[in-house]
């Protein structure tokens, strides 16, 4: 490579950082969005220590593996940024631009790989990372904290790939050290992926599907290529295997939470297909008026109507165009089955969120690869007067993606202007009329703030949370009509129990702990959360129920009611013994009303769970210090 080229690169390289900077730095000011703080909040870490960052980062439930090391870079952000949006918003950019570094060194290497394709490749490589930098879909993965846990793991199986890769490369052209570097990508990268989110398991199918479309399992030798194709079709069916077998044993949870969603596998699946052809035209097509982070709004599908049945149609030629281009356009069948495989997790089986875009944070690179790889080849059999007509078309469209990214961002930098776009482009959206009720009550508009949540209620009319957070307004003025009281207890019975509804009912015990609502009826409050506490659906969902005994001892200690708030601590750890906070408190309790015997017996089952202690271990240490001190106190009185 010439110095010119090189200089010409770095300046270019530069100057797509700048703008990508530039795009997204209004939208750092922003606030935190639906379940960050519930992420971030309990990774807060005051004093630095290995231990005390080691319990933290084990401390997370979200997923089966608790994505250990999404959340402990939450605690260390806190430690060395503090508590703002602002310091977690700005370490997804750089996250960003790192994860940009990395798509651009595996499109590289994925290109050079292909017959004739090293003169594409580094040409491509640029093409994909600065579109893929500037595109305004991944606004709502970097300007929405919690989602680090997908840029940390896509990051990671970008750089796994990538090692992969070359240790490929080397295999090929029979140099040393090839199986060093493809162990190293599985050994090494592929559990950091997953430990940062559980979709990193993807890993292996990607591996897949570069050897399939890209490499077709090309070796030197005859019986090293057999023994990759048998290695990479045993591992990829295995996790198939493994995902039925698990999808198996949890298929009544899985049922339950279809049940509580009022929503049955195959009204997911229909819907499922209008979905991708929206990521797919988000992707390809970006349009303000389609994206947003709420899109709780999107129909769902309950037969096979006319958008349905045109998806289908749309799926299946991707379908047919994978196959039929599998060995004379490797690309196009590479990029299309890099998008499916994406979405094979979140957009199929498992009741998750309908729509999400941080679920084309790594789908969208398959699709964008396919226009840069031919817009590559087609550049450099054209004639100069054509090759400046599509540098010229390739700069515009890379501003213009600039330009809707900074857009994006600006709208996202303040409460005001984000849920003002949010409702203008999804006005059918009950979280956006939640959020806006939210931001009514901080400026004091409470009769705004009621008439987003009977919006609210009107979109989603079984919802509980709405009702409880009508409820909540009224610590601030007169006394609660006895109908909202009724309304919440039929709502709760057999509704859904969501974060949003433990979040109002916490929300309402932490102000009457604080005098700010005496307007709420305690026993009415205590015959809600006993309600819930019944609700069929809980059996899936002890951490809920565990707080919502804890929400209950709350209520006794405020009735001074003190041994019934200690049992009722008690009860919240034994329906979930990862939790150890509610011991604490009964400790702390015990200690406040003179039972030291108790507090000790209470101490020494924390100690007992010590290893599994889902809470920083200097909780457990400050606690133990302050019984020791009373201790002593009572001593030198007695």
């Amino acid at each position: 490579m010439t110095t010119q080229r090189t200089l010409l690169i770095t300046f270019t390289t530069s100057m797509v950082a700048f703008l990508c900077l530039a795009a997204y730095w209004p939208g750092l000011y922003g606030p935190f969005f639906l379940d960050d703080l519930q992420s971030i909040t309990p990774a807060k870490m005051d004093t630095f220590s290995l231990r005390s960052l080691l319990a933290i980062s084990l401390q997370n439930d979200t997923g089966p593996l608790g994505r250990p090391l999404s959340v402990a870079t939450f605690a260390l952000n806190s430690y060395f940024f503090g508590d703002s949006p602002f310091g977690f918003k700005a370490v997804n950019l750089g996250l960003h631009l790192i994860v940009g570094l990395a798509v651009g060194f595996f499109i590289y290497w994925l290109i050079k790989l292909l017959p004739k394709g090293k003169r594409l490749a580094l040409p491509t490589a640029l093409i994909v990372s600065f579109w893929w930098l500037l595109h305004p879909l991944n606004v709502s993965t970097v300007l929405y904290p919690v989602q680090r846990m997908t840029q940390l793991c896509h990051l990671f199986t970008l750089m796994g790939l990538t090692t992969y890769l070359v240790g490929r490369a080397q295999l090929i052209s029979q140099k040393p050290r090839a199986y060093w570097f493809m162990g190293l990508s599985f050994a090494l990268f592929f559990p950091l992926s997953i430990f940062s989110k559980e979709t990193g398991i993807l890993f292996i199918w990607y591996l897949f599907c570069i050897e399939y479309f890209i490499l077709d399992f090309k070796a030197p030798k005859a019986h090293t290529s057999l023994y990759l194709r048998r290695f990479h079709y045993t591992l990829s069916l295995s996790l198939v295997l493994a995902a039925l077998i698990y999808y198996w044993f949890n298929l009544t949870k899985y049922l339950s939470i279809f049940a509580e969603k009022n929503l049955s596998i195959f009204e997911r699946l229909l819907t499922e297909t209008k979905v991708m052809i929206l990521y797919l035209k988000l992707i390809l097509v970006p349009q303000i008026s389609d994206l947003g982070l709420y899109h709780d709004d999107f129909p769902i599908s309950h037969s096979f109507d006319v958008q349905v049945i045109i998806s289908i149609f749309i799926l299946f030629f991707c379908g047919w165009l994978i196959y039929s281009c599998r060995h004379r356009a490797k690309v196009i069948s590479f990029g299309l089955s890099w998008f499916f495989v994406s979405q094979a997790i979140e957009s199929t089986i498992i009741p998750l969120e309908i729509v999400f875009e941080h679920r084309n944070y790594l789908a969208s690179i398959g699709l964008l690869v396919i226009p840069s790889f031919y817009f590559v080849y087609y550049y450099q059999k054209a004639t100069i007067r054509f090759k400046n007509t599509l540098a010229i078309l390739l700069v515009t469209m890379m501003s213009l993606l600039a330009f809707v990214t900074y857009q994006r961002s600006y709208a996202w930098s303040t409460p005001q202007r984000f849920l003002t776009k949010e409702l203008y482009h999804h006005p059918y959206s009950a979280r956006v009329h939640i959020e806006l009720a939210n931001w009514f009550l901080t400026k004091g508009l409470y009769d705004s703030a009621f008439k987003e949540l009977d919006i609210a209620q009107s979109l989603e009319p079984f919802n509980a949370g709405i009702t409880l957070h009508k409820i909540l307004i009224y610590c601030h003025g007169k006394n609660v009509p006895n109908e909202l009281y009724d309304e919440a207890s039929i709502k709760i019975r057999q509704g859904t129990i969501s974060p949003y509804v433990i979040l109002v009912l916490d929300q309402m015990v932490d102000n009457m702990f604080k005098n700010n609502c005496d307007a709420i009826d305690k026993n009415k409050l205590q015959d809600i959360i006993h309600e819930a506490q019944n609700n069929p659906f809980l059996w899936y969902k002890p951490l809920y129920k565990a707080v919502l005994f804890h929400l209950e001892g709350g209520l006794a200690l405020l009735q001074k009611n003190v041994d019934q708030s200690r049992y009722l601590l008690n009860k919240s750890f034994e329906v979930y013994p990862n939790r150890i906070d509610p011991l604490i408190q009964k400790a702390y309790l015990e200690l406040q009303h003179g039972m030291l015997k108790e507090a000790k017996q209470t101490i020494s089952i924390i100690n007992a769970h010590s290893s599994s202690l889902k809470t920083p271990s200097d909780k457990v240490a400050k606690l133990i210090k302050t019984m020791n001190l009373l201790s002593n106190e009572k001593g030198k009185t007695e």
